[in-house]
């Protein structure tokens, strides 16, 4: 009797070791090629952030243009990889999805399990929308637009006209023929905000300055954007800001080929011309894509417009890279100064748009 007593002792307890050990959870590594590689000894840092009822997200982020661009799409994939690396989910990605495919692509993530889908781009928008009406339970983002929708579908932007602002500031600051230009890739909301904020920037400035601007209809005709680029430096243009993806570059190429000085764009772009790209004015992905990672996880992401600017990090200079050896202190110093004002709300984007 005492020896089935201890056997029945001892299968009660390695059932309740069998049912703890069955509860822990390792986090997973996405398999695929399309995924981005993550670590099995990376664990949900779930302490950072209230709990709530919404389940561990599952999310994918899909982007039209490449993802090494230097630009909009690289910036929105290292915000990728900081959530993967600061929370250990599963993400993953695809670039270069046409537009024709945006809708079949949508479902075969959501065939997959994927709870968390993230459209880069205004293009998604129309898709997205009517995507979301069907599967209410999964959460939906799309960036670069401002509008969202219930019950689903969160709008979040980084301030272009902000970005756009402080490219026209350094432009009207800097240059020395009293000449400066943007250059849009497709004439679509954001780069449009983008192009009207640089014409601001430049003019509140440098009230003398003259302003040029364009679209090349491309965000990754480089050729295009360089000869765009050329005409206005032979016209007396002396600084150019381009945001246009990776066409964009095409703008730096030109600039560096005829002794004109650029300003990047979305990502810290003086690598790719270190005499000649002065500055960059930065949008954060990692800033962006934490921020509404954050909001699911704590329940208060809403299907409502997120504008993200100064004020939250989104947007700011890069450093300056051995230019301010070149450029005048107070130049520097009046560059920082509108910086923090647009932070603090002493400058309004309002009350120049």
């Amino acid at each position: 009797m005492m020896i089935r007593k201890k056997i029945v002792s001892l299968i009660c307890v390695l059932a309740l070791i069998l049912s703890v050990t069955g509860c822990a959870r390792t986090p997973e590594v996405p398999a695929s090629s399309s995924g981005v590689p993550a670590s099995s000894s990376e664990v949900p840092a779930s302490s950072e952030v209230p709990a709530s009822d919404k389940a561990e997200p599952r999310i994918v982020l899909l982007m039209q243009g490449a993802l090494n661009d230097a630009g909009w799409n690289a910036t929105a994939y290292a915000g990728l990889l900081e959530v993967q690396k600061k929370y250990g989910f599963d993400v993953k990605y695809r670039e270069g999805i046409d537009q024709s495919e945006i809708e079949e692509v949508i479902y075969s993530y959501i065939n997959e399990g994927y709870n968390f889908i993230i459209g880069h781009g205004s293009q998604f928008y129309d898709t997205i929308t009517k995507v979301a009406l069907a599967y209410p339970d999964l959460t939906f983002v799309n960036t670069s637009v401002t509008v969202g929708q219930e019950p689903n579908v969160t709008a979040v932007n980084i301030d272009n006209f902000a970005q756009g602002f402080l490219a026209g500031c350094i432009a009207g600051l800097v240059t020395e023929k009293n000449a400066v230009a943007v250059i849009g890739g497709q004439e679509s909301p954001p780069i449009i905000a983008s192009v009207n904020g640089f014409l601001a920037g430049a003019k509140y400035a440098n009230p003398d300055v003259k302003t040029f601007s364009t679209y090349t209809g491309s965000y990754v005709d480089s050729a295009k954007m360089k000869e765009t680029a050329k005409a206005f430096i032979n016209n007396g243009v002396d600084v150019l800001f381009a945001n246009a993806g990776q066409s964009g570059l095409g703008c730096i190429e030109a600039c560096d080929e005829n002794g004109a000085i650029a300003i990047g764009s979305n990502t810290d772009q003086n690598e790719f011309a270190p005499d000649t790209v002065i500055n960059s004015v930065i949008k954060d992905g990692k800033v962006m894509m934490t921020d509404v990672v954050e909001k699911y996880l704590q329940g208060t992401l809403k299907p409502e417009f997120m504008n993200l600017s100064v004020a939250e990090g989104a947007v700011y200079l890069s450093p300056w890279h051995g230019f301010e050896e070149k450029v005048p202190k107070e130049i520097i110093e009046k560059l920082e100064n509108i910086q923090k004002q647009m932070a603090n709300g002493t400058i309004k984007m309002e009350d120049y748009q």
